[in-house]
């Protein structure tokens, strides 16, 4: 109740889109989890066609969370990824398919662990992760991010 987005899209409809949902389940280990999915994404096209984007990829996003039951930004963004192209090329020949997409963020937070004031880190390619004190990620990406 504290919180607001502030949204003030170029055209009277938008490709650009802010996601979020929460959830309480159980993990593999049956260990209760309450976890915020939070999600940015900027999508191909202007106007309608990037509003259109962002409709398919909103729905997408509440199918995986709370019907597929997937509590990993990992699964997410892939269960997404696969999702959307599906969507888009459903009825495409090969030599015609849309490559319109969108560059989105998911990020969770989970209550449960948020007692050590730190945050799990995980290298996109490898989906190696690590723990790192919230006041050292800066620290932690400015390496990573020369040259972006």
């Amino acid at each position: 109740s504290d919180l607001f987005v502030y949204y003030n899209p170029k055209d009277i409809v938008s490709g650009d889109f802010y996601w979020f949902t929460e959830i309480d389940n159980r993990d593999g280990n049956g260990q209760h989890e309450h976890l915020m999915f939070f999600c940015v994404a900027d999508c191909t096209g202007h106007g309608v066609p990037g509003a259109f984007m962002s409709l398919i990829g909103m729905k997408i996003l509440n199918e995986t969370v709370k019907q597929r039951d997937v509590n990993s930004p990992a699964e997410s963004m892939s269960y997404l990824n696969a999702q959307m192209f599906d969507s888009l090329n459903k009825h495409s020949r090969e030599d015609s398919l849309v490559v319109d997409g969108m560059d989105a963020v998911i990020f969770t937070i989970d209550f449960e662990t948020l007692e050590d004031h730190a945050v799990t880190i995980r290298e996109r390619d490898t989906m190696s992760q690590e723990r790192v004190a919230i006041d050292q990620v800066e620290a932690w990406l400015a390496p990573k991010l020369l040259g972006c």
